[in-house]
């Protein structure tokens, strides 16, 4: 049970119930995106699908079965105890998949940062949990990250002879069907094709921002 929801978080209605209103007033970081029609909170990639279909009226994007998480706490942020200690528990799952377990680190994270916020008569029990009972410091020191592998460019796969109005012919090749499992091509490929702020839309690829590559994320990319 959520409990007693104070006057100060807020309230929405959502399915002829009312719930608490996970936009915070606004407290929400950029990591994150809310969703008004259930209520609910994304992080990173899965946020962007959202606003992307949302934006276009596009198919919405469902939850594969590797975002067990979402299952957990369907709103995002942890509506009970119990989701919240489901969440924490999914977190130190070491063999589950980075990026999933990044993404809830991302979702508690942000919460206990909101939840701090607010003096603690004005916090529902879920949140005074997080603060009081969830262990933040500890898992501050040694978070879930996504492990980024730097792929240097090979100068031989650059094709001059593949000459456009864009590119003015800089550009790597496309691998061909029998190279599908060469990883390091393809991550080549992707951090040169594939990066942020480019027309080109390559979706599950996860990159940072010195386009570095996670080489998981690829193999995923080349079996869907």
């Amino acid at each position: 049970m959520q409990g007693r929801i104070l006057d100060l978080v807020g309230i929405v209605q959502v399915g002829g119930s009312w719930e608490r209103d996970n936009q915070f007033w606004g407290m929400l970081s950029r990591n994150l995106y809310y969703y008004t029609q259930d209520n609910a909170v994304y992080p990173s990639c899965w946020g962007q699908q959202i606003y992307d279909w949302e934006r276009n009226k596009q198919e919405r994007p469902q939850a594969s079965l590797s975002c067990r998480w979402y299952h957990l706490a369907p709103h995002g942020f942890p509506h009970t105890v119990m989701e919240a200690q489901a969440l924490v528990q999914f977190m130190g799952e070491v063999s589950l998949l980075d990026d999933e377990r990044f993404k809830v680190w991302t979702l508690l994270s942000e919460f206990y940062r909101i939840s701090q916020v607010f003096v603690p008569e004005q916090r529902d029990h879920v949140m005074a949990w997080v603060v009081n009972e969830w262990n933040y410091y500890c898992c501050l020191q040694n978070p879930p990250a996504v492990h980024f592998a730097l792929m240097l460019v090979n100068s031989t796969a650059i094709n001059p002879r593949n000459v456009n109005r864009l590119n003015q012919g800089a550009g790597i090749m496309h691998p061909q069907p029998k190279q599908d499992l060469d990883i390091d091509l393809w991550t080549q490929f992707l951090a040169h094709h594939g990066q942020p702020g480019l027309r080109n839309q390559f979706y599950g690829i996860l990159m940072d921002h010195a386009f570095r590559v996670h080489r998981r994320s690829i193999w995923r990319y080349l079996l869907g």
